[in-house]
């Protein structure tokens, strides 16, 4: 279940729960949903492209596909799809035409009909809805329970482009226009980020709401401190350095993955935290009892709490922030002597 994609809504500096400004509902639409067909049955009526179409989406899907053509009616990709990869997939097929007894006496569940007989393909239509079936007609919307939508297909990353039924051509050209604008590392950079969450989940398990919630939460924050060509480019060095940081809450990002910044590290340029050093009592107790108070109640330290670690360029701009306050300062105490001494 892809959990974090709504969790996100709600986490972040611009989540809409700080914004208080709700997304819009728009009536019309469809439910995109990513259909789990693994080991689930799924009957195709046909031969021709709509047909070959149908099996290029579903046979990645590890679906256990029965197609249903006599040999006369397969165009070319669907004949080489059966005979020279059908023992790759698992595909059956059915040397003949449609009949009744393919729906009454077997479930299947999902039933696609690429056929250019329009009274075959109501029949067909009729059959499952009284068998309580999911069935899409091609190129028939009203007698549709699904639509298959334009797909962009990088690895693990599947972007589906649909307009309802409406511009199926269209919906193709937008697929190549975002297609176009993606990245061609995009694919590794979510396999990276899967497999850190697959040791997150070993390192730390449990489904209590709260671990749940830390879990998710955490992940946000780790990817969004990342780029895309860094996640493509994480190591498992770096996954382990990544989740090493997990007991303290805190999430690394691609310099602190490499740099290894202990706790204590990051203390001593976090602004948070320095501010205790003025202060008698935090000496009093050894510079250690508000120091961990610190550590629990901040919510918005640069450093330590969020997105990323210490950096370089981090460093130089507080060293330069520091010295340009002393510097000021030492300013402001020559120009008092130079008062003093002159103009008296």
């Amino acid at each position: 279940m892809e959990a974090s994609t709504s969790t996100s809504l709600y986490t972040g500096d611009n989540s809409i729960a700080k914004s208080k400004t709700w997304p819009e509902i728009q009536t019309g639409a469809s439910l995109l949903l990513a259909w789990q067909l693994k080991n689930r049955k799924v009957l195709i009526v046909g031969g021709g492209n709509v047909a070959a179409d149908r099996l290029r989406s579903v046979l990645p899907t590890d679906a256990k596909v029965t197609l249903i053509c006599p040999e006369d009616g397969m165009g070319e990709e669907v004949s080489f799809r059966v005979k020279e990869e059908g023992s790759k997939w698992g595909l059956e097929w059915r040397n003949r035409n449609f009949e009744d007894s393919d729906i009454e006496d077997e479930h299947w569940d999902m039933v696609l009909t690429a056929l250019d007989d329009p009274e075959l393909s109501k029949h067909i239509y009729q059959l499952a809805k009284k068998n309580r079936m999911n069935i899409n007609v091609a190129d028939v919307p009203p007698l549709c329970d699904f639509y298959f939508g334009s797909v962009i297909r990088r690895g693990p990353l599947q972007v589906m482009i649909s307009t309802n039924g409406k511009g199926p051509r269209l919906a193709n050209r937008i697929r190549r226009q975002i297609e176009a604008g993606l990245p061609d590392n995009v694919g590794e950079a979510i396999d990276n980020i899967g497999e850190l969450r697959k040791q997150l989940r070993k390192k730390a398990p449990g489904s209590e709401a709260g671990t749940v919630k830390r879990r998710m939460e955490w992940m946000v924050r780790v990817t969004d401190s990342w780029t895309l060509d860094e996640l493509a480019a994480m190591t498992p060095e770096q996954q382990e350095a990544i989740l090493s940081s997990w007991e303290e809450d805190y999430a690394r990002s691609f310099a602190g993955s490499a740099s290894g910044l202990t706790k204590w590290t990051r203390r001593a340029f976090c602004p948070y935290w320095i501010a205790q050093l003025p202060n008698p009592a935090f000496w009093w107790r050894g510079g250690q009892l508000d120091a961990e108070v610190i550590e629990k109640r901040r919510q918005s330290c640069p450093v330590y709490k969020q997105k990323s670690a210490v950096g370089p360029n981090q460093v130089q701009t507080w060293l330069a922030t520091g010295g340009g306050v002393l510097l000021g300062a030492a300013g402001v105490l020559a120009i008092q002597q130079m008062q003093r001494r002159f103009l008296r």
